[in-house]
């Protein structure tokens, strides 16, 4: 049915791996774009999350992120199903929650997605880029000029 009536999935994973402690607090602050928050605010999502890491205890904090890594396994066999089944993806722009950057949160989100076995790069491109962008409307003087494959648009 999703197929059929040309449904995109927007799997944001980005946002279920860092909302499940996928992630180290390094890791988080110091992936892309974190360059461009403001010190006082990513002081405070580190405060925050160590905060919760540590009132959790390691032991409880690690079967919960044991727990949720399981459950981001699930996620990504669904992906890939859907990805073998040729329904439409489209990459995150993942950037409602914290350690998430607006406009970097969709690269990472692209990395964690299709650095498993998921789906692969190129399919993990080529989808919002030769499916997705091919059917908006390019008006009002708007052009679509997206390569992000470096062989030429597709239209």
């Amino acid at each position: 049915m999703i197929k059929r009536n040309d449904i995109y999935i927007c799997p944001t994973l980005q946002w279920y791996a860092i909302g499940y402690g996928q992630y180290s607090i390094d890791d988080m602050t110091n992936q892309r774009g974190m360059e461009y928050i403001d010190s006082k605010i990513k002081n405070d999502w580190v405060e925050k999350s160590t905060h919760y890491r540590e009132n959790l205890g390691k032991e409880a904090f690690e079967n919960e992120v044991s727990l949720y890594g399981k459950e981001m396994q699930e996620r990504y066999a669904v992906l890939n199903r859907l990805d073998k089944e040729g329904v439409n993806l489209l990459l995150s722009p993942d950037s409602s929650s914290k350690f998430i950057v607006p406009g970097f949160g969709v690269f990472a989100g692209a990395a964690d997605s299709y650095e498993r076995p998921a789906v692969s790069g190129a399919d993990g491109v080529a989808g919002p880029t030769a499916d997705g962008l091919c059917d908006l409307p390019a008006g009002n003087g708007a052009q679509h000029e997206l390569d992000l494959l470096g062989g030429g648009a597709p239209w």
